[in-house]
């Protein structure tokens, strides 16, 4: 068994014990966030599936759309570079520094760090990935990226930024009737994200669809985190409560 080989398995070995052991050390735990744990442990098995066919198949086996020049994509070019433009690393960055802001400005610290912590380690581990397994890109690539392409980094970091700010913004009150709405919106987009690159050449299935797992195995965490007891607010007391009550009461004495 290669090096490489070894690595990837521990980093995702790894990645299995973290739900487990937030299970373990938050007591408070209950069944919803048990079954969280095991939807992320779910995507994390795609994830290993995807790694062992795509180091098994070469690139050019892979299934892909194929798409002889940028001209005959017609009026979907413009889309697939919105697309492309929007997932880049630089934008997501930005995007979960003001979720973080907006967090902390919200009294809630501990998500916004937890949030800040979690990208950071998908930025992390997919990089990590890629460099590690080095599959190259498929021939005809049409974007002429030259990086590597095991996971799909844009499926990847899309998916965990975008289905963040989803989780944000529909637990505001809001927001909260449009959940359906805004939710069905995002998986149209991460579709959309997920063809565009297939569509370039830029990656294969395998390499998009895995890239999908990734991130999604890192939303459930995050979720997973943010509904803990460590993230929520401490229960009042009825001293607290009573001396709030009679603050709010003094000015009709």
């Amino acid at each position: 068994m290669s090096a490489s080989v070894i690595a990837v398995l521990a980093l995702l070995g790894a990645c299995a014990a973290i739900p487990f052991l937030w299970m373990r050390f938050d007591s408070q735990g209950n069944s919803s966030q048990r079954r969280l744990a095991s939807v992320s442990l779910l995507l994390l098995g795609l994830f290993v599936f995807g790694y062992f066919a795509a180091t098994a198949l070469p690139g050019e086996v892979d299934f892909r759309l194929d798409p002889t020049s940028k001209e005959s994509l017609g009026w979907v070019y413009p889309l697939i570079c919105l697309a492309a433009f929007i997932g880049k690393p630089s934008i997501l960055i930005v995007m979960a520094i003001v979720m973080t802001a907006s967090a902390l400005a919200a009294g809630s610290a501990r998500r916004a760090w937890t949030l800040l912590a979690v990208v950071a380690g998908e930025f992390a581990t997919c990089a990590l990935l890629k460099h590690t397994i080095g599959r190259a890109r498929p021939a005809g690539n049409l974007e002429a990226a030259a990086d590597l392409a095991f996971p799909s980094a844009h499926a990847s970091n899309c998916v965990l930024v975008y289905g963040a700010l989803l989780v944000m913004l529909t637990q505001t009150r809001r927001l909260a009737p449009l959940r359906g709405l805004l939710s069905a919106a995002y998986v149209v987009f991460i579709t959309g994200m997920g063809a565009s690159r297939i569509l370039m050449r830029a990656h294969s299935g395998l390499d998009v669809l895995s890239g999908l797992a990734w991130g999604a195995y890192w939303l459930a965490l995050l979720v997973l985190v943010w509904n803990g007891a460590w993230c929520s607010s401490p229960p009042k007391l009825p001293a607290q409560i009573a001396a709030k009550q009679e603050t709010l009461d003094a000015p009709a004495r």
